[in-house]
């Protein structure tokens, strides 16, 4: 089939009705229809194809439906997630290996003229029928077989890295944690890598860090002397100390303060180079699953951060060492590892632009959204964009390179009211646990000087290391507002007890669980429509 083919099929597409279609598919053989659905759906995945025009498609009543926007989760590179050939569960996934066609492959490589060849953008040559497919994309011939030529680089490298915690030393009040700590090649019998020599190590594109927190009743970092309640970060490829036997140490510049009680955390980050396609050169960021693990600072054992959603949940959606790895791929698939830095009273505030007026006023026109600054609280913000059908304001975030974000149109391809896609089951009913805090939003400082990492002007920002004077919501009514943001439910959840803008100190008087707690009349299970 050539491009014009396959643009005639969407043009056609977006203009027939659902119910025709609808008749289309159940008239249609059994293969033809295979066809025509798998063509529909990589269709809507080909987000990150290198043209990608509009995809419309008209329902009953001349409804249009326009899809040209939806963003698959992980890499659309991972054909494995819905055609799995190893899975009991999809019997006819071989055939994306054993039969690729010209609409199934187009369908997302749309901007690729089949029939027009080289020039078409098809390094193989003109195809015209689909017999011709096999002959260069299959196993063992020059082009691979089609999971070859999607296979993800980075996730296929994070394979041969692995994170090892070994050892925390020195962890009581005003002492400067030590780590020992490795790197091993799970692939090669746990080999250690040598962090001060080899190029996976040593290149350009690499990148490690132990990091700390305190403490994990709910973590605040106060102390750490980088606002807002940012960890304490190490670099442990230019600050560590190899130990002759593949291990290697890093201690802590910063002292554990003395009045902080508990337990606390301590993690591995960042992403090794990798030789995706063995010339020589480490270009590929490993998407490696970050480590986490736990110190006592005054407990006898140390405790653990409590756990409140199942990774293998997340990772339903955004898959393995792929869409979980975030800002440049230094963080991935571990939610421990996120909550360090995503805590009750971190903002946005470092990577924000520098305030015109230099004012703590609530302003800053240089930002989008004109904020000051905004939570980024894991319990509001991860809710908040899951939840964005139901609530009614924006959420705008800005990340590093004083870079905004807005999840305000994300599509969550689910109920947003069923918990149980993420939580574990009796993680979030309520009341709370003891000592979940609420979440900052207003440490009570503005933003001087921006750099493309986010500001280091302490001198401004020093109200932000106080946080005994930050403004908060209270812990369950952050939470629930962050999808039901309208202002009765704010004023229902000030009525009994909820806080918006209350000091960090405030005493909790939210009476929540008495209508919303287990068997009360608006059970949280009940009200989110998941039953007993």
């Amino acid at each position: 089939m050539a491009r014009q083919d396959t643009r005639i099929i969407k043009r056609q597409a977006a203009t027939i009705g659902m119910a025709f279609l609808t008749t289309l598919l159940v008239n249609l053989c059994t293969h033809a229809r295979k066809i025509f659905i798998n063509f529909l759906v990589c269709t809507l995945k080909r987000l990150f194809s290198k043209v990608g025009g509009e995809y419309v498609i008209y329902g009953f009543r001349d409804t249009r439906h326009d899809f040209s926007d939806v963003a698959f989760p992980q890499s659309p590179q991972n054909c494995v997630k819905c055609h799995d050939p190893a899975s009991s569960e999809t019997p006819d996934a071989s055939n994306i290996v054993m039969r690729p066609t010209i609409a199934s492959c187009g369908s997302c490589h749309d901007d690729v003229d089949f029939s027009l060849g080289f020039a078409g953008g098809h390094p193989g040559g003109v195809v015209t029928d689909n017999s011709e497919c096999s002959v260069c994309h299959a196993e063992n011939k020059i082009a691979g077989s089609v999971l070859e030529s999607h296979a993800i680089p980075a996730q296929v490298a994070a394979s041969r890295f692995s994170y090892n915690i070994l050892e925390v030393n020195s962890t009581g009040p005003d002492e400067q944690p030590s780590i020992r700590f490795s790197v091993t090649d799970p692939t090669n019998n746990d080999e250690p890598y040598d962090l001060k020599n080899d190029p996976e190590f040593t290149s350009s594109e690499s990148s490690l860090s132990v990091i700390l927190a305190w403490d994990t009743s709910d973590y605040t970092n106060v102390g750490s002397g980088n606002a807002p309640a940012k960890v304490v970060s190490i670099n442990a490829l230019a600050n560590s100390t190899a130990n002759g036997n593949g291990t290697f140490t890093v201690v802590s510049p910063t002292a554990i303060p003395s009045d902080v009680t508990g337990s606390g955390a301590v993690a591995i980050e960042g992403h090794p180079a990798a030789d995706h396609n063995g010339d020589g050169t480490f270009d590929v960021a490993a998407k490696v699953t970050g480590a986490v693990d736990y110190f006592p600072i005054t407990d006898t054992q140390a405790q653990p951060r409590r756990e409140v959603v199942e990774l293998a949940s997340c990772q339903n959606c955004h898959g393995q060492n792929d869409g979980l790895s975030l800002h440049g791929s230094n963080r991935t698939d571990n939610v421990q590892l996120c909550v360090m830095c995503h805590n009750p009273r971190a903002t946005d505030l470092a990577q924000r632009p520098a305030d015109p007026d230099g004012t703590d006023d609530e302003i800053n026109t240089a930002a989008v959204g004109n904020a000051e600054e905004a939570p980024i609280d894991f319990k509001r913000l991860i809710h908040g964009i899951h939840g964005a059908d139901k609530r009614t304001g924006d959420l705008i975030v800005y990340g590093f390179f004083n870079t905004p974000h807005n999840f305000s149109n994300v599509r969550y391809p689910r109920e947003p009211s069923d918990c149980v896609a993420c939580h574990a089951d009796g993680t979030f009913e309520l009341p709370l646990p003891a000592g979940v805090l609420g979440t900052t939003i207003d440490t009570q400082a503005t933003v001087a000087n921006a750099s493309p990492f986010g500001t280091n002007d302490f001198i401004t920002l020093a109200a932000a290391l106080n946080q005994d004077d930050d403004q908060v919501i209270t812990a369950t009514a952050s939470t629930c507002s962050s999808c039901h943001d309208d202002e009765l439910t704010q004023i229902h959840m000030e009525q009994n007890g909820g806080g918006f803008g209350v000091p960090a100190g405030t005493a909790n008087q939210e009476s929540c669980a008495v209508c919303h707690g287990p068997g009360s009349v608006a059970d949280v299970r009940k009200a989110h429509n998941l039953g007993d």
